[in-house]
C-alpha cells in the first residue's frame, strides 16, 4: 500500500514538472499603448506633455487620471 503512494506522488511530482517547464504559447497579441498614455520605456519617456498636464490639474485640484506604461528591455526565451 505504501508503494502505491510513492510511486504515485512520483507520478504526480513528474507530471508537475512536466506541465510547469512547457512552453507557454507565444501567439498573444503585443500591446500597444494609447495616444493618451504615458509610455516609460529604455528610450525615454514619450507624452511628457499630459504628463505636465495631469500634474497642473492636480494642484488645481481638478479631476484627472492617467495611464502610465512601462516597458523593458527584457528579451523571453
Amino acid at each position: 500500500m505504501r508503494d502505491k503512494k510513492v510511486y504515485l506522488m512520483l507520478i504526480l511530482f513528474v507530471f508537475l514538472v512536466f506541465i510547469g517547464c512547457t512552453k507557454s504559447p507565444s501567439n498573444k497579441e503585443q500591446f500597444v499603448p494609447e495616444s493618451t498614455d504615458i509610455v516609460s520605456s529604455y528610450k525615454g519617456i514619450e507624452n511628457v506633455a499630459r504628463l505636465i498636464e495631469f500634474i497642473r490639474k492636480v494642484r488645481e485640484e481638478k479631476e484627472d487620471q492617467i495611464r502610465v506604461v512601462s516597458f523593458t528591455n527584457a528579451v523571453s526565451v
